[in-house]
């Protein structure tokens, strides 16, 4: 888990607001259930609230909720019921020995842990990218929205050659570690270039290409234009030169 940092929340004014409205309902909830001298499971009840509340804090504030949505997702499923029945239950308590503005605190304050909850689920259940998504979702590391690291710097380790691999991780950018393009390959089929991978070259069906070597399945290659990508090494073959 990442540091605890609550500026975090800064980041995201819906996650703060949320949650401070959130432990603002727990309080009025658990003002109202000592005044009415709730039973056991009632305090059961009102305790997992407060552990869903800080613990979900806690994920905002470390910037962790993309790994953690799932069982963030499963406690907010069982903790609405929880709060429903109870709700239901006050609401139709009618034991005029019973005050009013306890059992109203009660009743209010979990209304607002309700609608908070619902709202965590449509926001931490949706993907980052789309528009509900984002209103949760803190970014860890200063990268670019339409960058996928594993994705590409799979391909990128394999096509470039043993001598031009530095650290671990490599950058999408072109290296300006010059490189000699050894050998031809011509292309057995035609291949258009992935949208999402800016690396990619696309080439057509009998079109020759110089390769730095055979590394891998995603070849380092260079088209006769002089532009410079990375082609699956399974659309092309060894380039025999005609006479």
């Amino acid at each position: 888990m990442n540091k605890l940092s609550p500026s975090r929340l800064k980041q995201k004014p819906f996650l703060m607001v949320t949650s401070i409205i959130a432990l603002s309902g727990w309080a009025v909830a658990f003002g109202g259930a000592c005044m009415l001298k709730v039973l056991n499971g009632a305090w059961w009840v009102m305790m997992y609230q407060f552990c869903i509340i800080i613990s979900h804090m806690v994920i905002f504030m470390t910037g962790s909720m993309q790994q953690y949505r799932l069982a963030m997702v499963t406690f907010l499923a069982s903790s609405i019921p929880l709060l429903t029945i109870q709700i239901d239950y006050v609401a139709q308590y009618t034991n005029p020995n019973i005050p009013k503005a306890p059992a109203s605190a009660y009743v209010a304050g979990y209304i607002i842990l309700v609608v908070i909850q619902y709202m965590w689920v449509l926001v931490i259940g949706s993907d980052s990218k789309t528009r509900l998504g984002r209103l949760g979702y803190i970014s860890t590391e200063n990268v670019p929205s339409n960058y996928e690291p594993e994705f590409y710097s799979e391909k990128m380790l394999q096509s470039l050659p043993s001598s031009a691999i530095i650290g671990p991780r490599i950058s999408i950018q072109k290296s300006c570690i010059p490189v000699d393009f050894n050998e031809k390959v011509q292309a057995l089929h035609s291949y258009n270039a992935s949208a999402q991978d800016p690396n990619e070259l696309s080439f057509e069906k009998g079109e020759v290409l110089e390769i730095v070597d055979r590394k891998g399945n995603w070849w380092q290659a260079r088209k006769h234009n002089g532009t410079i990508g990375i082609i699956p090494s399974n659309y092309v073959s060894t380039y025999f030169a005609q006479t």
